[in-house]
C-alpha cells in the first residue's frame, strides 16, 4: 500500500489532511498515453519528422492490445487514454509547454489535467530535445504559448508522479544525458517510478516502429529498464577514409529510477531490475532517497564521451588507399570533410556532397543466393534446450506466432516465423543487486555461450559478421538524494550484452542480429534473434548511380531544408516485405534529432513505407505492414486502422484522437452546468463544460450534486472531510453516507474517485 498525504488547502487557509492508501489498479484500468510533436507552426520552427508518429504509436498500440496471446496481452493490457498530436496543419496544437509543467513549480502548469502526462500511468512523449544553458533537458513544443513566450518545455518545471504517472518514456534527443542524471532529473521524481530517455542523438527511421512495439511487448515480461536497452540501443560507427579513429554515433538508451526509505539503494535496484508493465510496484517513490541509472558501458552518442568512461571505439575497418575503391570496399566519408557552403544549402548542394559520399556499387550486389531457413525447426523445446533451460509448460500457437510460458509466469519464449524473430526472457536469471556478484561474466565465455546457442539452433553462422561482433557490459550507477555533486555513489556490472550482427556479401543486413544478455552467473537471461531467411527479390535492375544520389538529396533536403548537417552513407541489405533489396543508408545528425533514410539501389514500385507492398496495392501505404492484415475486412490494414476490430472503411474520427468513432469511448451521461443531462462522448462533454459520467443510463438517474460529498444538498466546507474519506476509504464513506452516490465525489468526471478530483474539488469550493 502506498501511503500519501492529501492536502486540501482552501483560500481561507483551512486545510484538511488525511493518509490515503492506494493499491495498483487492475491492468485493464491502467492508462497509456502518447503525446507527440513531429511538425511545428511558424512561431516554433522545428525539423518536421515523418515516421516519428508511427514509432511511438506502435508502443501505444501494443501496450493497449487486448487480444489474447500470441497476438496480444489478453487481460494484461493497459487502457487507451489517447494519442495527442501537435501539428501545424490546421492548427490543432494539442501539445504545449504547460502540458508538462507542474503547477507546484509554475502556476500555469497543467501536467495533471485530463489527457496530460501526469494524469495517466504510462506516457510516451516524442518531440525534439536539447540542453538548456543550465544543462537540463528541454523539449520543443508545437506553438508559442501566450503569456510565457516559450517554444520549449523545461525539465526544471517538471514534477512527475505526484498525481498518477508511473512510467515516462521520452522518445527525444538528449532526454537522459549523463550530465543531467543527477541532480537535475532527481528533482523531477515526485512519485514516478521510472523515466527512460536517450544520451545524445535519437534517430527516426520509417522501419523502426517495430522497435517501439517490441519494447512494449517485452516490458510485460521483462523489466522495463532492460526492455528499453534491449530494443532501443543501436550501435553505429562512421569514420572518414583518412580518420584512424572513426566516430561512434550510437543511439544510447538510458533508464532512470528511484528508491525510497532507509534502504533506498536496495529499493532502487530492486525496482529497476524487477518492475514491468505486468508487475507495477504499489508503493510510489514519493520522497526518493536514492536514484539510479542503467546503461551500456562504452555506448557513445555522437560528440559525447562514452558512458562509464570506457572508450571502446569503433569496429576496425581497413581504409582503402584509393579514394574511389572497388565495389563494396569503400568505407565512409563525411559531409563535414567538404568545405562548408553558404547556408541555406540547395538540393543541388546536397547532391554534390552525396556524390562524394556514396560508395560505388555494381551488379555484384545482386549476386547473393538464398540462404538457409532455420526457423521451421526453432520450436520452444529446442530453443529452451539450446539455452540450458526447461521448456515452458503453456504453449499457444496461431498462424506464424508461437508463445510459450511457464505456469509461474517467469519465463517466456516467443517465435514469429514471419519476422524471423525469436525472443526469450527468464526473469529468474536476471540480476539481483542484493545477492548476485557485481562483476560481469568474462567476455570470451559470454561470446562462447551465444555462439553455442546459434550453432544448436542452426542459425547460419556463415552470415554472422564476427569481425563486427561486440561484447558490452550493462551497468548501473546510483546517487544519494541529498548529494548535489552528481558523482555516482557506486557502479555495478549487471550482465554482458553480446551482439552478433548479420552480413551478406560483405554488407550489413539492417536491423538483423542476435543479441543476448549473459548473467553474472554465466546464464543467458534474455535473447533476441532477428534472422529470417535471406532471399533477394528476383528480377532486380540496378538504378543509375545519379538517380540514387538525386533521391537521397531530395529526401535530405525535404527533411533538413538547407541546413548544414553531418551525414554518413553506407550500403546494406534491407528486408522489404519478405524479401531483400540492396540499399543506400544515409544517417543524418542534427543538433536536436537524428534521421535515417534508406533508398533502394534497384528499381522497385513506389513503396513509401518500405514494407515490400507497392503503394498502389498497400492497405496501409504510410505504415509498414508487410502481412497486409485486415481483421475487420474494411479495406484498411490493421496496422493503420483506427478501429482494427470494427468495420469502418471511412475511418471517421470526429474528435481526432486517433481512435475511430465506432470504437471510441462510448457515449454516456454528461451533466451540463445547468443541471441537464445529455448523452455525449467524453470529448463532446468536455467541449460543453460538462461532467462525463460514462454510462448513458445515468442520465435519467442523476446521482446527485457533484461535489456534495455528504449529500446535504449543498457544496460547502462541510463536504471536505467526507470527500477526504471517500478518497482514503471508499467503503467507510459509503457506510457513513449510504444515500450518497460515489459519482458525487468524481469531480473531474473520469469515472473514478482519485487524486485527479482534488484540485477540481478545491476549485468547486472556492467558486461554486
Amino acid at each position: 500500500m502506498d501511503l500519501r498525504r492529501v492536502w486540501l488547502c482552501l483560500g481561507t487557509g483551512v486545510c484538511a489532511v488525511s493518509a490515503q492508501a492506494f493499491t495498483v489498479p487492475p491492468l485493464g484500468e491502467r492508462e497509456a498515453l502518447v503525446r507527440v510533436v513531429s511538425r511545428w507552426d511558424g512561431n516554433c520552427e522545428g525539423s518536421h519528422r515523418s515516421s516519428w508518429d508511427d514509432m511511438v504509436v506502435a508502443w501505444y498500440n501494443d501496450i493497449t492490445n487486448p487480444l489474447p496471446p500470441p497476438w496480444g496481452h489478453g487481460d494484461r493490457f493497459w487502457w487507451r487514454d489517447g494519442f495527442y498530436h501537435g501539428s501545424w496543419s490546421g492548427g490543432a496544437g494539442y501539445i504545449r509547454d504547460s502540458d508538462f509543467t507542474d503547477v507546484n513549480v509554475v502556476s500555469w502548469g497543467r501536467d495533471h489535467w485530463n489527457d496530460r502526462p501526469d494524469d495517466v500511468d504510462a506516457c510516451m512523449v516524442a518531440f525534439h530535445g536539447s540542453s538548456g544553458s543550465d544543462g537540463a533537458w528541454c523539449g520543443q513544443m508545437f506553438s508559442d504559448e501566450p503569456g510565457d513566450g516559450n517554444c520549449w518545455t523545461w525539465q526544471g518545471h517538471m514534477e512527475f508522479g505526484d498525481i498518477d504517472l508511473d512510467f515516462l518514456h521520452l522518445s527525444s534527443c538528449v532526454s537522459m544525458d549523463a550530465t543531467d542524471w543527477h541532480p537535475n532529473w532527481s528533482r523531477s521524481f515526485k512519485g514516478v517510478h521510472q523515466i527512460n530517455g536517450f544520451e545524445g542523438v535519437m534517430y527516426i527511421y520509417s522501419s523502426w516502429p517495430f522497435r517501439y512495439r517490441d519494447f512494449a511487448d517485452d516490458a510485460f515480461d521483462c523489466p522495463i529498464a532492460l526492455a528499453w536497452l534491449d530494443n532501443l540501443y543501436v550501435y553505429r560507427c562512421f569514420g572518414d577514409d583518412d580518420d584512424p579513429t572513426p566516430q561512434r554515433r550510437d543511439q544510447v538508451p538510458v533508464s532512470r529510477g528511484a528508491g525510497i526509505g532507509p534502504n533506498g539503494q536496495s529499493n532502487c535496484w530492486a525496482r529497476m531490475y524487477a518492475e514491468r508493465y505486468n508487475d507495477v510496484w504499489p508503493t510510489d517513490p514519493v520522497n526518493p532517497t536514492w536514484h539510479g541509472v542503467i546503461y551500456l558501458i562504452g555506448s557513445q552518442a555522437k560528440g559525447r564521451p562514452p558512458l562509464g568512461g570506457v572508450y571502446t571505439g569503433c569496429v576496425p575497418t581497413q581504409a582503402p588507399a584509393d579514394p574511389f575503391p572497388a565495389p563494396l570496399a569503400e568505407g565512409f566519408r563525411e559531409v563535414d570533410d567538404i568545405p562548408p557552403l553558404p547556408r541555406p544549402l540547395t538540393e543541388s548542394d546536397y547532391a554534390l556532397s552525396i556524390g562524394l559520399l556514396l560508395p560505388a556499387f555494381d551488379s555484384s550486389i545482386l549476386s547473393p543466393a538464398p540462404g538457409p531457413d532455420w526457423l521451421p525447426s526453432a520450436l520452444p523445446g529446442r530453443i529452451a534446450t539450446a539455452l540450458g533451460d526447461t521448456t515452458p509448460e503453456d504453449i499457444v500457437a496461431d498462424g506464424w506466432l508461437i508463445e510459450a510460458r511457464d505456469t509461474a509466469d517467469t519465463k517466456v519464449i516467443k517465435i514469429d516465423t514471419d519476422r524471423g524473430r525469436v525472443r526469450y526472457i527468464n526473469r529468474t536469471r536476471l540480476f539481483n543487486w542484493d545477492s548476485d556478484p557485481h562483476t560481469a561474466w568474462p567476455e570470451t565465455a559470454s561470446l562462447g555461450l551465444v555462439l553455442g546457442f546459434m550453432n544448436q539452433l542452426s542459425i547460419p553462422t556463415a552470415e554472422a559478421d564476427l569481425a563486427a561482433t561486440r561484447v558490452e557490459t550493462v551497468a548501473g550507477s546510483d546517487f544519494e538524494n541529498d548529494d548535489p555533486s552528481g558523482t555516482p555513489f557506486s557502479t555495478h556490472e549487471a550482465e554482458r550484452m553480446v551482439t552478433i550482427p548479420r552480413s551478406i556479401n560483405g554488407l550489413p543486413v539492417l536491423d538483423e542480429q542476435v543479441r543476448a544478455a549473459v548473467s553474472n552467473y554465466g546464464q543467458i537471461s534474455r535473447l533476441l534473434a532477428i534472422w529470417p531467411q535471406f532471399q533477394l527479390r528476383p528480377g532486380l535492375m540496378l538504378r543509375p548511380r545519379q538517380a540514387v544520389i538525386d533521391e537521397l538529396a531530395a529526401r535530405i533536403y525535404e527533411a533538413e531544408f538547407g541546413a548544414d548537417i553531418d551525414v554518413g552513407i553506407d550500403l546494406a541489405y534491407a528486408r522489404f516485405g519478405t524479401q531483400y533489396l540492396p540499399v543506400a543508408r544515409a544517417t543524418l545528425d542534427n543538433t536536436i534529432t537524428g534521421l535515417i533514410i534508406v533508398v533502394p539501389l534497384v528499381d522497385v514500385p513506389p513503396d513509401a513505407d518500405a514494407d515490400g507492398v507497392a503503394d498502389s496495392a498497400d492497405n496501409c501505404p504510410a505504415t509498414h505492414n508487410p502481412r497486409q492484415l485486415d481483421g475487420d475486412e474494411d479495406g484498411v490494414g490493421d496496422a493503420c486502422d483506427n478501429c482494427p476490430h470494427t468495420y469502418n472503411p471511412g475511418q471517421e474520427d470526429t474528435d481526432a484522437d486517433g481512435t475511430g468513432d465506432v470504437c471510441a469511448t462510448p457515449e454516456g451521461g454528461c451533466f451540463l452546468p445547468d443541471g441537464a443531462c445529455e448523452t455525449l462522448t467524453p470529448v463532446q462533454c468536455r467541449a460543453a463544460a460538462g461532467t462525463y459520467r460514462g454510462d448513458g443510463t445515468l442520465c435519467p438517474n442523476q446521482p446527485g450534486l457533484v461535489g456534495d460529498a455528504n449529500c446535504d444538498g449543498v457544496v460547502d466546507f462541510g463536504d471536505i472531510n467526507p470527500f477526504v474519506l471517500a478518497l482514503s476509504n471508499p467503503a467507510a464513506w459509503q457506510t457513513a453516507y449510504p444515500a450518497c452516490d460515489s459519482w458525487n465525489c468524481d469531480i473531474d468526471g473520469d469515472g473514478t474517485v482519485g487524486f485527479g478530483d482534488i484540485n477540481p474539488f478545491v476549485a468547486l469550493l472556492s467558486n461554486p
